[in-house]
């Protein structure tokens, strides 16, 4: 693990790295300094001086590496704030989005996967297949579009959009909670039911797999109630596929936010890294790979301990 950890860390510093000169060699300059036509060229030679963009790129590259190991990742070029007062809340309401979808994706996809077990050959095993192959292969903005349309706009029973009410500052703690529901229920669904097609087709394979087993037939054996032996005994060997597909996942739902994000103009860290590309943001960019690069980092981690946890002859060749 630590050397997987080290691993990671090298490639989150290679990905930062290459991300900085890309960002750097492309076309155009920050937009936010440079597009008024009110500002003669002694100005933004002036502007360009204060953030350092006249030095050569290796010099940029290493008063920038300098200033993030010191803890300081800079000043947002378009906001002029500390780029984390920029990411940081940002990130928190990705990480809040993640949490509902994550929910929503696993909870209804060990359902139905636990289900489509038990009535393997049946209808409702195949209606279960069908209808989660659909969801799982219909492109997650048209979902989005036609989810926001019934319920939303035909039927409104969600809000439209945003995250919180525009009275949300006067509510009292326990509305302010239900606000947020309420407004992150939506996108959740939504993009969490999308997903959950891969987590039936894995929990289903999973338990069939395991139905001949010595453990599970000793489980019959024992008088245990189908259900149990499938909730309590089987599901824990069906779930260690999932343990990996987790710790890869949550990376790749957190940076493809952006699409949901933007649909249900939620104010998370994949739109305002879209945002702050479009305007040649340079620090706020960086920064938000960083956290990219980190969460792939967590997400590893995650995933090994997951098995540690799930799998006892992981545990056994551990020691």
């Amino acid at each position: 693990m630590l050397r997987r950890l080290a691993a990671s860390v090298l490639l989150a510093y290679l990905v930062l790295t290459l991300t900085f000169f890309f960002i750097h060699l492309a076309p155009g300059e920050p937009s936010v300094l440079f597009s008024d036509p009110r500002i003669n060229a002694e100005k933004r030679q002036e502007i360009r001086r204060a953030y350092g963009l006249d030095r050569p790129l290796p010099e940029q590259y290493w008063r920038w590496m300098t200033s993030v190991s010191r803890g300081n990742w800079g000043i947002s070029l378009q906001s002029g704030q500390p780029v984390f007062e920029v990411v940081l809340p940002r990130l928190l309401n990705t990480a809040l989005l993640v949490a509902a979808i994550s929910a929503v994706e696993y909870g209804f996809g060990i359902s139905f996967g636990v289900i489509a077990a038990a009535r393997s050959g049946t209808a409702l095993d195949r209606f279960i297949r069908a209808f989660f192959l659909v969801l799982y292969a219909v492109p997650v903005f048209w979902l989005a579009l036609v989810a926001m349309q019934l319920f939303s706009v035909r039927w409104p029973l969600f809000p439209i959009g945003q995250m919180t009410s525009h009275r949300f500052a006067t509510m009292a703690p326990w509305e302010k909670a239900l606000d947020l529901a309420h407004h992150v229920a939506l996108p959740a669904i939504t993009l969490g039911l999308a997903r959950s097609g891969a987590v039936v087709r894995y929990v289903r394979n999973g338990l069939l797999e395991v139905q001949g087993k010595d453990f599970i037939r000793t489980a019959h054996g024992k008088g245990l109630s189908t259900g149990r032996v499938l909730w309590v005994h089987a599901l824990r060997h069906a779930l260690l596929p999932l343990a990996q597909r987790l710790g890869t996942s949550l990376p790749i739902l957190l940076s493809g936010s952006l699409i949901i994000e933007a649909i249900f103009s939620w104010p998370g860290i994949g739109y305002q890294a879209y945002l702050a590309i479009l305007q040649r943001d340079y620090p706020v960019i960086l920064a938000s790979t960083a956290i990219l690069g980190l969460t792939v980092v967590l997400g590893s981690l995650l995933a090994d301990l997951l098995m540690l946890w799930l799998d006892p002859r992981v545990r056994h060749a551990a020691t």
